[in-house]
Parts: C-alpha cells; sequence; structure tokens
C-alpha cells in the first residue's frame, strides 16, 4: 500500500478520534498543524471540522500536483492518470469554519507571496511572513502566542 491523500485524511481521522475519545480532549481545545503538503492536509481536514479550535498551516502548497506534472518528465508517462491525489488548497480554504493562520516564508514582496487560496478564506484569518526555517524565525513564538491568545475563549490556552 502507498500513501495517498485519503488514507493520510484517515489518518488524521483516527488521530482526531483518539484525542477526543480515548484522551477525552474537546475538540475545542485541538489546532490541526500542517507544513508544506501536510498543511494542504490539514486545510482540508479542518475544513470538515469545524469543531475544533483552528488551524496552522506552515506555507501550503498553492498547487501541490505543479512539481509532477510541470517536470519534462511527466510527459513520457501518463502522469495525470497515475496521480489522483489533488491536495486541493482553493477548494479546502473555501469551506474553512475555523480561524487560520498562515505561515508564510519572505519574500521581498510580500504580496506576491500571499497564496491565492487565503483570499477565498470567509473565516478569521491571519496570515504572517517569517525567515526560513520558520519555527527559528525570532518572530515565531510571538506570532504563534498572538494567535492562540486572539482564539476564543473556550479554545486552546
Amino acid at each position: 500500500m502507498r500513501p495517498s491523500e485519503k488514507q493520510l485524511r484517515q489518518d488524521a481521522e483516527w488521530a482526531l478520534t483518539w484525542l477526543t475519545v480515548t484522551r477525552s480532549i474537546p475538540p475545542k481545545k485541538i489546532v490541526i498543524f500542517g507544513s508544506g503538503l501536510g498543511a494542504n492536509l490539514a486545510a482540508e481536514f479542518a475544513a470538515d471540522h469545524s469543531e475544533v479550535a483552528g488551524a496552522i498551516l506552515d506555507q501550503p502548497l498553492q498547487d501541490a500536483t505543479a512539481v509532477i506534472f510541470n517536470d519534462p518528465r511527466s510527459k513520457l508517462v501518463p502522469a495525470h492518470w497515475m496521480v489522483k491525489d489533488r491536495y486541493d488548497l482553493d477548494a479546502a480554504s473555501s469551506s474553512l469554519r475555523i480561524p487560520s493562520l498562515w505561515l508564510l516564508a519572505q519574500s521581498g514582496d510580500r504580496a506576491a507571496a500571499l497564496p491565492d487560496a487565503y483570499r477565498t478564506v470567509q473565516t478569521q484569518k491571519t496570515s504572517t511572513w517569517l525567515q526560513l526555517p520558520i519555527t527559528a524565525d525570532p518572530h515565531f513564538d510571538e506570532t504563534l502566542k498572538r494567535w492562540l491568545d486572539d482564539l476564543p475563549s473556550q479554545t486552546v490556552h
């Protein structure tokens, strides 16, 4: 069996069930986190679970399959038939109903780095640009603390 978007989503479902049922952690105390392709998965998962406190998306990929389909070697095989996973950030972000924090790698022109999917989020959202690696940026801890403090009072603290 190879990893797939469907299997990763199922693993995330099991993890949430384990936290809420086995560990008795209320969903409003859970924040979903993902980095890179995992951020796309976290956005999809969070879109389906409005009962959790929020989602932190560390450098989500606007087009997760572009790397595959834009590679000239993909023309040698039926890549579009072989790759079924899409990790659709646009669909997930437009369906988000919980607060989200978007951590983006700093670039010279901040507006250019903002994913199109961010603009489709209809609920509380925050974006911040940090130096790579994001967790080593001196502003990371402050950004995370401020975002968590802004969550509704019945959630994570």
